[in-house]
């Protein structure tokens, strides 16, 4: 199938999840929820879809892990930033709380791989 075409189906179903998402987020009672439905889940959920469509299911099953293990580092990323900015400032904190995200990535791809 044509790059193109792909591509172009991408960014159309892309579109339409994050329409529908934010249709939701104005929905949502209250307002702090409206964040959970951001354009990331949308984006993710076209992304799964086409490449159910155009890939196949274990090219989806190897996707959804990863965004499992994005979404694991990213809340140790979350957890440790507020304590190591108010104490380490903000470039340090910062810089310190990605090496969190880092690691705990490196540590969940560690895992996926050894589990497959």
């Amino acid at each position: 199938m044509s790059q193109w075409l792909v591509l172009s189906t991408r960014g159309l179903c892309g579109g339409l999840f994050v329409m529908v998402f934010a249709l939701i987020g104005e929905l949502v009672t209250p307002k702090q929820f409206a964040g959970v439905f951001s354009a990331a889940p949308a984006v993710a959920l076209a992304g799964m879809s086409l490449t159910l469509l155009f890939q196949g299911g274990p090219q989806v099953t190897e996707s959804a892990l990863g965004m499992i293990a994005g979404s694991v580092a990213m809340i140790a990323y979350c957890a440790s930033a507020v304590p190591l900015v108010t104490r380490l400032g903000a470039v340090g904190g910062t810089t310190a709380a990605l090496g969190v995200w880092i690691a705990v990535a490196a540590a969940c791809r560690a895992l996926i791989t050894v589990a497959g």
